[in-house]
């Protein structure tokens, strides 16, 4: 495995994320509400940006299909 394919594999992590947070703030724009929060600010762009990384980083053993 190259430095390059480490380097684009890492930008692609970042991508997908931003990405995601970009979609959450979409949705959230369409449908306000769709997403509740005790302090009721979703729309903040660091918690949309935690919650799609948080999103696209957990792996679920069962999901995975590591045993």
């Amino acid at each position: 495995m190259s430095v390059d394919m480490i380097f684009a594999s890492i930008i692609g992590f970042f991508l997908i994320g931003m990405i995601g947070a970009n979609v959450y703030e979409i949705i959230e724009l369409f449908r306000p509400g769709s997403y509740s929060m005790q302090s009721g600010k979703f729309t903040d762009p660091v918690v949309t940006l935690y919650y799609s990384f948080v999103t696209i980083t957990i792996i679920d053993e069962e999901s995975s299909g590591f045993e």
